[in-house]
């Protein structure tokens, strides 16, 4: 965790990296996501990120790293949709990972689904500002979506009718973890109700700890 922006830069400008595990540098800030744009735009594919010292105007410029198709960023603890909304440009994208993102909202949620129906698997752990809004957006355009995983740790937004709209339109999801989440009620039984339809059909597993 001692290896500065400077120390990475040293490895960029020698190579043009694929991948990027940088989750355990504490010290990784802006100055990295900067090289990464010069040095690695035109070949990065995967990417981890510790977002303790990120801001939203930082991650904002991810968006320039076009050919992403999988990125983690932990610890979002202070970033929000001004800076996430910009992964909507990222059509590559397969997975993302989200660490502790208190703040992203359904809004947020709803334009990431509507940019990126080829999503394959979506984590938002904490995600205590996200609502029903948000799942629902999700079954609309997330038909790709083979792993979804939500946690809720405060506030208890999501619902049986977010949930619902999960199972009912997300065609292709074979695994589902749900943490947390209290508001949530019968969900369990709202499978068979859409059983010969959506995600009831694909389901292989679900972990739900309320």
């Amino acid at each position: 965790d001692r290896v500065t922006d400077g120390g990475l830069e040293v490895l960029l400008r020698a190579r043009s990296l694929a991948r990027l595990d940088a989750s355990y540098l504490l010290e990784v800030r802006l100055r990295t996501i900067e090289n990464l744009i010069k040095y690695c735009a035109s070949s990065l594919t995967s990417l981890w990120l510790d977002g303790g010292n990120l801001t939203d105007d930082d991650v904002s410029k991810l968006a320039r790293l076009p050919l992403l198709s999988y990125l983690e960023i932990q610890y979002c603890d202070e970033l929000g949709d001004p800076g996430l909304v910009h992964f909507s440009s990222l059509t590559n994208l397969r997975s993302l990972k989200l660490g502790r993102c208190f703040s992203i909202t359904s809004s947020c949620v709803g334009i990431l689904a509507a940019a990126l129906p080829s999503l394959q698997e979506l984590v938002l752990s904490d995600c205590s500002d996200l609502d029903d809004v948000g799942l629902i957006e999700i079954g609309r355009h997330c038909h790709s979506l083979i792993h979804l995983e939500l946690s809720q740790s405060y506030r208890h937004t999501i619902t049986d009718v977010g949930l619902g709209a999960v199972i009912a339109g997300c065609t292709s999801l074979q695994s589902l973890t749900l943490r947390g989440l209290k508001a949530v009620r019968t969900f369990v039984t709202l499978i068979p109700g859409h059983c010969t339809s959506g995600a009831a059909r694909t389901l292989q597993q679900l972990f739900w700890r309320r």
